[in-house]
């Protein structure tokens, strides 16, 4: 009998790990847990504080980690700096368990400021445009002036 509920619990425990994914059209990614939905759209506690937004904000919901496995990201933390990788999990006492290519840690949610998929982010924004313009005159002086006029570039 105890070993039936053991492998019971083992089936069922993924199920109380899961943390629900919202991917916003701006890039940035929140995790936690959708608290309500409505027509006016979807709230979630994410990171201690509860974030809504319209439905037409939002790129893809989930309620799991698996969305993100593929997509690297950018975690913004509190003090400044950035970690970019990949999300292998995510737990909202501990924090998120990232691969950055070098290593993988474990960053405390306390320090977390926000997540954004930089891909997505940057089709949002848009593309970098360079734009600008340049010219010039020259005015020969000297014997090259009585041969060459002087002109616009």
């Amino acid at each position: 009998m105890k070993m039936k509920m053991l492998f019971a619990a083992m089936l069922l425990f993924p199920l109380f790990l899961k943390a629900d994914v919202i991917r916003v059209n701006d890039g940035r990614i929140f995790l936690g847990k959708i608290v309500s939905t409505d027509s006016s759209g979807i709230t979630i506690e994410s990171f201690g504080e509860k974030k809504q937004f319209r439905h037409n904000e939002i790129l893809e919901t989930s309620n799991n980690m698996n969305s993100l496995k593929d997509s690297t990201v950018e975690v913004n933390l509190l003090d400044g700096s950035v970690m970019k990788g990949k999300i292998l999990d995510y737990d909202d006492e501990v924090g998120i368990l990232i691969d950055g290519g070098f290593g993988r840690i474990t960053l405390p949610v306390k320090n977390v400021k926000a997540i954004n998929d930089y891909d997505q982010k940057k089709r949002h924004l848009g593309r970098d445009i360079l734009a600008g313009f340049s010219g010039g005159y020259y005015l020969p002086i000297g014997t090259a002036g009585d041969n060459f006029g002087s002109s616009f570039i």
